[in-house]
């Protein structure tokens, strides 16, 4: 049996969700899915994130999350890589 913790509990959720999402065809942000595909490759990588909060959705409310003119891919893209970086 596998042990799974909290973060690789995330990962299982958030990369399955990705691929049902594909798979069924519904609509979703292609650029923002791809910096989970280039970034996220493990529990340790959401690990690095978790308790960070980007600038860009300090002040950001629920209805703001998700959207690109909020946070572009390439600015999440960038701040997952600074936090991996420390």
């Amino acid at each position: 049996s596998i042990a799974q913790g909290p973060m690789t509990t995330w990962e299982t959720l958030l990369l399955g969700l990705l691929k049902a999402v594909r798979r069924h065809g519904v609509p979703h942000n292609e650029a923002m899915a791809r910096v989970l595909d280039e970034e996220i490759h493990s529990a340790a990588d959401l690990e690095l994130l978790i308790n960070h909060l980007p600038p860009e959705l300090e002040n950001a409310g629920a209805a703001d999350l998700g959207n690109p003119a909020v946070m572009s891919p390439q600015a999440l893209q960038a701040w997952i890589q600074q936090r991996k970086a420390v």
